[in-house]
Parts: C-alpha cells; sequence; structure tokens
C-alpha cells in the first residue's frame, strides 16, 4: 500500500495489486542479489507500468526514507514510555543504543538533504568534482548530476503532498508493529512470556531497538548482523535457546517467506507474460 501511495503521484491509475507485485519483485531480488538489486529489480519492472525510472527511483528511496523515519520514531515512543524497561535490562547496551539513535538521525538527514535540498546538491557536485578530476570520469560526473536533478524534480511532486506523506508515515508505523510483533507471537507460543513476566509492549520496544541497530550495520540484507543483534538482545529476557527460536521465526517471516512469494510472483509474471507474447502470434 506504501508503494502504491507513493507511485500514484506519477501514474493515477496505479493499482493496488501493482504495489503488491512491485513489493514481491524487489523481495524476488533481494534474494537473488542479496539487496543489491532490488531497486533495480522494482525499477525494472515499474517501467512497464508506465512509471519512468527516475520516477520509480524516487518513489523508491522516498519509501526507503519514509522506513527509515518510522524506526527512528518508533524506538523514540518506545525509549519516551519504556526508558525503565531499558534502563533495568539494557544499561550496557546504552552507548551501542546511542550510537544507533545518532547515526539513523545523520542517515535521515543525509538522505533528505539529498532528496530535496539544492544546497546539497551544489556541495555534492562541487567534492564529486574536487575527487573525480580526470577526463574519463566527465561522463560518469554528467551522469551523477543528471540522475540527481531527476530526482530532486521528481521528488517536489510527493512532498508538496502532505497527506500522501502521512499516511505513508502512518502505514510504516502500522508495517513496523507487524514486525516487531512477530517475536511476542513465537514467545507466547513457547509459553514462556508469563514466566519471564513479559509484556507487548517490552517485545515491541526490543525489536524496535534491534531494528534500529541493525539499521546503522552495513550488511547486505541485514544477513547475519539481525540475528546477532536479535539473539543478543532477546537474550537478555528470555535466555539464548529462547531468543534463538524466536530468531529464526522472525527471520523466516520477514525475509525467507517473502523472498519464496517473490520467487512465485516472478514466475507468476513471466508466464503471463510469455502468454500474452503467444496469444498476440
Amino acid at each position: 500500500y506504501i508503494a502504491t501511495l507513493l507511485l500514484r503521484t506519477y501514474n493515477a491509475k496505479f493499482k493496488l495489486s501493482d504495489g503488491i507485485q512491485t513489493i514481491f519483485q524487489g523481495c524476488f531480488y533481494r534474494g537473488i542479489t542479496l539487496g543489491s538489486g532490488t531497486q533495480a529489480g522494482q525499477m525494472y519492472f515499474l517501467t512497464s507500468k508506465g512509471i519512468e525510472p527516475s520516477q520509480s527511483m524516487c518513489a523508491l528511496t522516498i519509501s526507503y526514507v519514509m522506513q527509515k523515519v518510522g524506526v527512528f520514531l518508533y524506538i523514540t515512543i518506545c525509549f519516551v514510555f519504556g526508558s525503565g524497561f531499558f534502563y533495568h535490562n539494557y544499561r550496557s547496551y546504552t552507548s551501542y543504543i546511542f550510537l544507533a539513535y545518532f547515526v539513523s538521525a545523520i542517515i535521515i538527514l543525509f538522505l533528505l538533504l539529498f532528496i530535496c535540498s539544492k544546497r546539497f546538491h551544489k556541495l555534492l557536485t562541487f567534492l564529486l568534482n574536487k575527487i573525480l578530476r580526470k577526463e574519463k570520469h566527465k561522463n560518469i560526473l554528467e551522469k551523477i548530476n543528471k540522475q540527481i536533478k531527476d530526482l530532486s524534480f521528481n521528488a517536489k511532486s510527493i512532498f508538496h503532498n502532505k497527506v500522501t506523506l502521512i499516511q505513508v508515515l502512518i502505514m510504516e508505523l502500522v508495517k513496523l508493529s507487524w514486525w516487531y510483533i512477530i517475536p511476542y507471537i513465537t514467545l507466547k507460543d513457547l509459553g514462556i512470556l508469563k514466566e519471564y513476566n513479559l509484556e507487548l509492549f517490552s517485545i515491541l520496544s526490543v525489536s524496535a531497538l534491534m531494528s534500529s541497530l541493525v539499521g546503522i550495520i552495513p550488511a547486505p540484507s541485514g544477513i547475519m548482523s539481525t540475528e546477532l543483534i536479535f539473539t543478543a538482545l532477546f537474550s537478555v529476557l528470555v535466555g539464548k535457546g529462547n531468543a534463538g527460536s524466536a530468531m529464526v521465526m522472525y527471520r523466516c517471516s520477514n525475509y525467507i517467506i517473502p523472498i519464496l512469494l517473490g520467487i512465485l510472483a516472478w514466475i507468476f509474471l513471466r508466464r503471463s507474460a510469455y502468454g500474452r507474447s503467444k496469444s498476440r502470434e
């Protein structure tokens, strides 16, 4: 739904089903490229829906930024209402928590400036011209400058629509809640919530902390970093064995299953395209 809201800015006929297919295409390419080709695969698919590459790149980039904003806002809310919980259980992680908070804020600020600040674009261009001085780099610089200008131009259409941005942010918070509630469901099925006196808000808070820490580690698709941080944080509450079980269910739900669904969606689209080409013949 988030992708649909943003992409309708450029194509009013863009359907919810198209947005769902876009996400599944991203899941497929995320799996086969370990995250490096996710956006490129989605952009390729969106060209068939009448969305230009510069427009799709802009919408997908803003979607990524809004997810970062959502993660930052979510953990902030958890800190405000659960400061006692964090102090009691995660005092030894205080330096990492503040580092994650600071780095997340820097990343969000950088991305926002990159999308919509002309002064920041001029500064980037100036720095790139200083770094890439050789004649062979001129074509690269021209392409980068063009992409930055296209991104800034297309971003205006979305940022001028405040209602859409608010809707996207709300949906991001809802989406994150669904992700963060997975460990709660797993631990509840294991029957250990009462044993360790854990409530829903506590699990959501730890999941939000885990997500914010993972977000600053440059690992492809969060592989290994998610597993390690998840286990480390939840083992403080429920022990390593239970934390490991919850981690497996979490990664299956938000990584493995989406990739499998993405593969099925990719096969379905390719077979549909092949069927249409045959019928034309």
